[in-house]
């Protein structure tokens, strides 16, 4: 590549440059996550638009103290477990390239 300007005067020769695309690593939340309970047993259930196979989610609960803990992982758009006691959880994605969404909003029972 060179550059030609109004009087016709034209530069060396460029040198090729070769780049790739930057990912910053921020992957979208997942979306409408809702819990259900039936017999004592708790499902998550939520949507995600990228969802691939290099995708895969973990599941938070809130620990007495309050705080998000890593409680599960999923590699589908639900997880179920047993659980008597009234619990808030959170979801987040991540991607085995490193990739992470944001917190999800929290639900309870």
């Amino acid at each position: 590549m060179r550059a030609i300007d109004e009087s016709e005067n034209a530069s060396e020769y460029a040198v090729p440059v070769q780049g790739k695309t930057y990912k910053t690593g921020v992957r979208p939340p997942v979306e409408d996550l809702r819990i259900t309970t039936k017999n004592g047993e708790v499902t998550l259930v939520w949507s995600y638009k990228d969802l691939n196979k290099e995708t895969y989610f973990v599941i938070y609960k809130k620990n007495k103290d309050g705080q998000f803990v890593r409680h599960g992982r999923s590699l589908k758009l639900r997880f179920s477990e047993s659980e008597k006691n009234k619990s808030i959880y959170a979801v987040k994605v991540f991607t085995t390239d490193g990739g992470q969404s944001k917190l999800s909003k929290e639900v309870s029972i």
